[in-house]
């Protein structure tokens, strides 16, 4: 019998010597980038343009910060030129699963040129992150020692409760 969970970093019953009992999930590097490279308060733009598979989500900040995300919905390698931008503009790109592990990588920069345009490369299954915001580090599993601990499972039950309407 298995057992099943949404969670952003998993859990090992019993882990070889060596290996992770606490392992970071892809889903885990992709919300890191979401939630490093916008912040509260941020508007989401439109995007004009005939695109087929390929989204484009920007978003810009309170104090001009651009982010956008791109990504193609067939899950195939797909090409993005991307318009419109402010010119001469320097953007970070980061690629969740460039190489299919789930992780963040830094692709260095891009410069968006005079014409505001820029062209960037995602590879199949992955999301190209495209920012002007300064990104700290990319995340990197923590070396954590946890204690051995035994848990006593409860059942807990819920009530549900009438969901609010939202206008």
């Amino acid at each position: 019998m298995g057992y099943q969970d949404y969670s952003l970093i998993g859990y090992q019953f019993n882990p070889e010597p060596g290996q992770d009992r606490w392992p970071l999930r892809p889903a885990y590097y992709m919300e890191w980038l979401f939630g490093n490279a916008t912040s509260v308060g941020w508007q989401v733009l439109g995007y004009n343009g005939t695109s087929g598979a390929k989204l484009i989500t920007p978003y810009k900040g309170p104090n001009s910060e651009l982010t956008l995300f791109a990504l193609s919905t067939d899950q195939d390698a797909a090409s993005f030129s991307i318009g419109d931008l402010p010119a001469n503009t320097n953007f970070i790109v980061v690629i969740w699963n460039a190489d299919g592990s789930g992780k963040l990588s830094n692709e260095g920069f891009v410069n968006s040129g005079n014409t505001g345009t820029i062209s960037v490369n995602a590879p199949a299954v992955s999301m190209v992150c495209l920012t002007t915001v300064f990104l700290t580090k990319l995340p990197l599993k923590p070396k954590i020692e946890w204690p051995t601990f035994h848990t006593t499972v409860r059942t807990v039950r819920y009530t549900a409760v009438q969901p609010l309407e939202c206008n």
